[in-house]
Parts: C-alpha cells; structure tokens; sequence
C-alpha cells in the first residue's frame, strides 16, 4: 500500500500507510505529554478485496500479520461496513450516490486491534467530501460516533473544521461538558489531524497525529 497496485480487475489508488507520530497534552489540572510513533492505514473500503488478494502479509476478515477486520467498526457483528454507514447517513439526509468511503485507522497486528479513534471520509460520487464520521472507541469497550455533514462551501484545499459536543465517557478524568473541535486535511502525502477539547474553564486537551505517506 502507499503506491498504485493493480490486479487484473482492480485498480488500488488511494489505501496507503502512514508514519508518524501522536501527540496528547492535558493543559489541567496538571500538565501532561505523550508523544509516540504510529503507523496507520488509510483504506477505501472498495479496494480492499485487491489489498487482500495482492499483499501477502494483510488480509480482509482473515487472520495475518497484518489485517482488518469489519467486526472491529461499525455495528461490531461483523456484517459489510458500506451498508451501515450509508444507512447512518440516510438518517441524516446524505446520500453518496455511490461515492467513496474511506477510512484511517491502525491495523490489526496479529488478530489484536484497538482504535481509541477511526476516522471516516465519506465522498460524493461527484469526488466532493460530503461528510466526516468520528468513531471513538474507550477502554470498556464501548464506542459512539460523531457523523458531522462536511461545509459544501468548503473550498476542496481548504482544512475541514469541524466542532460538536461530546456524547460519550472516555476517560475518568474528564467529564462529559464538554465539546470537540477538529481541524484536518484531507489525507494526501501528509496526513494532519488536530482535535481539541474544550471544558466551560477552557481548553483541557490536545491531541495530534501526524504522518506521511
């Protein structure tokens, strides 16, 4: 992943892998930092029969070094993530008309996966990005999403800012006042995720992560 593969039914254009790093600093009561290194991947859901036909070492709901699975999103039983996504979109009133679904996430690693966030980029068949969906997962085991409709004004170059209240428990230490405030670019040869999370006292915590292709 990361270059053009090519089978002999498929084109892969757009999954990839991305290294770089994540970045968390809690700004209250106390200050605290976490930087580490990450490798991600960036899949349309499209292409990942190819991807598991063609790279040895990663497999679509099948055991390897390196897979996914579409138990581990969505609904969690395992069924196709497309239908599902596409109803939750209908409940907003988006329709794709077929357009690209795609998303970043880490992979699974030897049948063990945990993503604290995936990421969703849900294209209109004309190519436009219509909508984003954020995926948060916590260490209990339950998720929530954020579906949030992408600005149709939004020039195609410009970052997607985005803001909602939080839904869902996460962390002990932080209470449920509070609101989410993304900023990220489409992924390309960079990827750029900022999440900020703001309490009525202010700005409580910032998350990043960053990568290449």
């Amino acid at each position: 992943m990361g270059s053009e593969l090519t089978t002999d039914d498929t084109a892969v254009t757009e999954s990839c892998l991305y290294f770089g790093r994540v970045k968390h600093k809690r700004l209250r009561p106390f200050r605290h930092r976490l930087d580490y290194r990450v490798f991600s991947i960036y899949l349309d859901l499209d292409e990942l029969p190819a991807l598991s036909r063609r790279l040895r070492l990663f497999s679509h709901n099948r055991w390897n070094l390196f897979g996914f699975f579409d138990r581990d999103h969505g609904p969690g039983d395992g069924t196709a993530l497309r239908p599902w996504l596409e109803g939750h979109l209908a409940e907003a009133g988006i329709d794709l008309e077929g357009g690209a679904v795609r998303l970043l996430c880490f992979p699974c690693l030897l049948g063990y996966v945990f993503n604290p966030l995936t990421i969703w980029f849900c294209y209109h068949r004309s190519g436009r990005l219509v909508a984003m969906l954020y995926e948060v997962r916590n260490t209990f085991g339950e998720k929530h999403s954020y579906l949030i409709p992408v600005d149709p004004a939004r020039p195609a170059d410009a970052a997607i800012q985005q803001s909602c209240d939080k839904g869902f428990y996460v962390s002990p230490f932080i209470g449920m006042e509070a609101t989410y405030h993304f900023r990220l670019a489409e992924p390309d040869e960079r990827l750029a995720v900022l999440i900020r999370q703001r309490t009525p006292e202010g700005e409580l915590l910032v998350a990043s992560q960053t990568g290449r292709r």
